[in-house]
Protein backbone atom coordinates (compact mmCIF):
# COMPACT_ATOMS: atom_id res chain seq x y z
CA UNK A 1 0.00 0.00 0.00
CA UNK A 2 1.26 3.39 -0.68
CA UNK A 3 -0.05 6.30 1.47
CA UNK A 4 0.43 9.73 0.01
CA UNK A 5 -0.08 12.08 2.52
CA UNK A 6 1.56 15.35 4.50
CA UNK A 7 2.03 17.08 7.79
CA UNK A 8 -0.72 19.90 7.48
CA UNK A 9 -3.39 17.27 6.23
CA UNK A 10 -5.57 16.43 9.35
CA UNK A 11 -6.90 13.57 7.83
CA UNK A 12 -4.01 12.22 7.13
CA UNK A 13 -2.55 12.78 11.00
CA UNK A 14 -5.70 10.79 11.87
CA UNK A 15 -5.02 7.95 10.16
CA UNK A 16 -1.17 6.93 10.74
CA UNK A 17 -2.09 5.52 13.99
CA UNK A 18 -4.42 2.99 12.22
CA UNK A 19 -2.37 2.73 8.67
CA UNK A 20 1.06 1.69 12.11
CA UNK A 21 -1.20 -0.68 14.26
CA UNK A 22 -2.61 -2.50 10.62
CA UNK A 23 0.96 -2.78 9.35
CA UNK A 24 2.26 -3.96 12.66
CA UNK A 25 -0.26 -6.70 12.61
CA UNK A 26 0.01 -7.85 8.97
CA UNK A 27 3.61 -7.09 8.06
CA UNK A 28 4.60 -10.47 8.40
CA UNK A 29 1.56 -11.70 6.15
CA UNK A 30 3.76 -10.11 3.30
CA UNK A 31 1.53 -6.61 3.72
CA UNK A 32 3.43 -3.78 3.38
CA UNK A 33 3.04 0.39 3.69
CA UNK A 34 5.10 2.65 2.17
CA UNK A 35 4.35 6.65 3.03
CA UNK A 36 5.48 9.68 0.71
CA UNK A 37 5.18 12.92 2.26
CA UNK A 38 4.14 16.15 0.33
CA UNK A 39 5.70 18.13 2.74
CA UNK A 40 9.21 19.73 3.68
CA UNK A 41 11.32 17.69 4.75
CA UNK A 42 12.20 19.06 8.44
CA UNK A 43 8.32 18.96 9.06
CA UNK A 44 8.58 15.25 7.88
CA UNK A 45 11.04 14.83 10.66
CA UNK A 46 9.69 16.76 13.12
CA UNK A 47 6.48 15.19 13.04
CA UNK A 48 7.71 11.40 12.88
CA UNK A 49 9.79 12.34 15.58
CA UNK A 50 6.66 13.03 17.58
CA UNK A 51 4.07 10.24 16.15
CA UNK A 52 7.09 7.59 15.16
CA UNK A 53 5.81 4.86 12.66
CA UNK A 54 7.14 1.40 11.85
CA UNK A 55 6.86 1.34 8.39
CA UNK A 56 8.95 3.39 5.87
CA UNK A 57 7.89 6.95 5.30
CA UNK A 58 9.91 8.28 1.79
CA UNK A 59 9.98 12.38 0.97
CA UNK A 60 8.48 12.87 -2.12
CA UNK A 61 8.00 16.81 -2.51
CA UNK A 62 5.73 18.23 -4.53
CA UNK A 63 7.16 15.81 -7.35
CA UNK A 64 4.93 13.09 -5.68
CA UNK A 65 1.76 14.52 -6.47
CA UNK A 66 2.85 13.19 -9.86
CA UNK A 67 2.59 9.67 -9.13
CA UNK A 68 -0.26 10.22 -7.02
CA UNK A 69 -1.90 11.21 -10.45
CA UNK A 70 -0.69 8.62 -12.27
CA UNK A 71 -2.09 6.24 -9.90
CA UNK A 72 -5.74 7.48 -9.92
CA UNK A 73 -5.73 10.72 -7.89
CA UNK A 74 -6.99 12.99 -10.97
CA UNK A 75 -7.71 15.64 -8.38
CA UNK A 76 -4.69 14.85 -5.81
CA UNK A 77 -6.49 15.43 -2.84
CA UNK A 78 -4.80 13.94 0.27
CA UNK A 79 -5.04 12.07 1.92
CA UNK A 80 -4.91 9.33 -0.85
CA UNK A 81 -4.09 5.50 -0.69
CA UNK A 82 -3.23 2.97 -3.12
CA UNK A 83 -3.41 -0.74 -3.32
CA UNK A 84 -1.22 -2.48 -5.35
CA UNK A 85 -1.06 -6.46 -5.54
CA UNK A 86 1.68 -8.66 -5.58
CA UNK A 87 2.05 -8.35 -9.68
CA UNK A 88 2.19 -4.23 -9.64
CA UNK A 89 -1.63 -3.85 -10.73
CA UNK A 90 -3.81 -1.74 -8.64
CA UNK A 91 -6.06 -3.60 -6.68
CA UNK A 92 -7.75 -0.69 -4.99
CA UNK A 93 -7.55 3.06 -4.10
CA UNK A 94 -9.02 5.87 -2.15
CA UNK A 95 -9.16 9.54 -1.67
CA UNK A 96 -9.39 10.65 2.19
CA UNK A 97 -8.97 8.88 5.42
CA UNK A 98 -8.98 5.24 5.80
CA UNK A 99 -11.35 3.42 7.96
CA UNK A 100 -10.21 -0.15 9.55
CA UNK A 101 -13.27 -1.67 8.04
CA UNK A 102 -11.18 -0.17 4.77
CA UNK A 103 -8.35 -1.80 5.34
CA UNK A 104 -9.71 -4.96 6.35
CA UNK A 105 -12.06 -5.41 3.72
CA UNK A 106 -9.53 -4.66 0.64
CA UNK A 107 -6.48 -6.61 1.58
CA UNK A 108 -7.99 -9.99 2.80
CA UNK A 109 -7.95 -11.48 -0.28
CA UNK A 110 -7.79 -11.35 -4.33
CA UNK A 111 -11.67 -11.00 -4.59
CA UNK A 112 -12.62 -7.42 -5.86
CA UNK A 113 -15.61 -5.82 -4.90
CA UNK A 114 -17.20 -2.74 -4.21
CA UNK A 115 -17.09 -1.31 -0.53
CA UNK A 116 -17.28 1.83 1.30
CA UNK A 117 -15.84 4.71 -0.71
CA UNK A 118 -12.78 2.49 -2.48
CA UNK A 119 -12.76 2.48 -5.99
CA UNK A 120 -11.78 -1.09 -7.15
CA UNK A 121 -10.40 -1.63 -10.46
CA UNK A 122 -11.03 -4.70 -12.07
CA UNK A 123 -8.20 -6.07 -14.07
CA UNK A 124 -7.34 -2.53 -16.12
CA UNK A 125 -4.99 -1.54 -13.20
CA UNK A 126 -1.76 0.10 -13.61
CA UNK A 127 1.17 -2.13 -14.16
CA UNK A 128 4.87 -2.03 -13.39
CA UNK A 129 4.93 -1.91 -17.50
CA UNK A 130 3.09 1.89 -17.36
CA UNK A 131 3.99 5.49 -16.92
CA UNK A 132 3.62 5.16 -13.51
CA UNK A 133 6.24 2.26 -13.13
CA UNK A 134 8.00 2.67 -16.49
CA UNK A 135 10.16 -0.53 -17.62
CA UNK A 136 13.75 0.11 -16.46
CA UNK A 137 15.25 -2.59 -18.11
CA UNK A 138 14.27 -1.18 -22.28
CA UNK A 139 16.50 1.83 -21.81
Amino acid sequence: MINVWATWCPPCIEEFPLLDACYRENSLNGWQVLGLAIDKPSAVVDFLARHPVRFPVAMAGLEGMALSKALGNDHGSLPFSVALGADGTVRNRKIGKVSSQDLTTAFRGPERRKIHRWDILCGSGISRRSPAFPDRTSR
